[in-house]
């Protein structure tokens, strides 16, 4: 479960949390970004509105990009360490 991070504009009290996994009433498990305005009326706050935004797609696909971008990285990196034995290994034997 991510934690949600909070950060506030003082000038339009406009809050962002960043995402957070939940639970739907049928127990499928979501990732939303969640936004809150305080609604001011009179000069008095008199309560929020919240948005929640499903980003359930946006999150998985994320992660599968990170988790190809490793594995290729890896692979990089094996290549040129093999590449680099066998250059070593040629000019040892010239």
């Amino acid at each position: 479960m991510r934690t949600a991070l909070f950060t506030k504009s003082q000038r339009d009290q406009y809050a962002n949390f960043n995402s957070v996994d939940l639970r739907t009433k049928s127990g499928k498990m979501v990732t939303v970004k969640l936004s809150a305005s305080q609604i001011i009326e009179g000069g008095q706050a008199e309560g929020y509105l919240m948005v929640a935004t499903d980003i359930t797609t946006i999150a998985q696909t994320t992660q599968i990009i990170e988790h190809t971008v490793q594995a290729r990285t890896r692979e990089v990196e094996e290549t040129r360490a093999k590449l680099v034995s066998s250059i070593n290994s040629c000019s040892l034997v010239s």
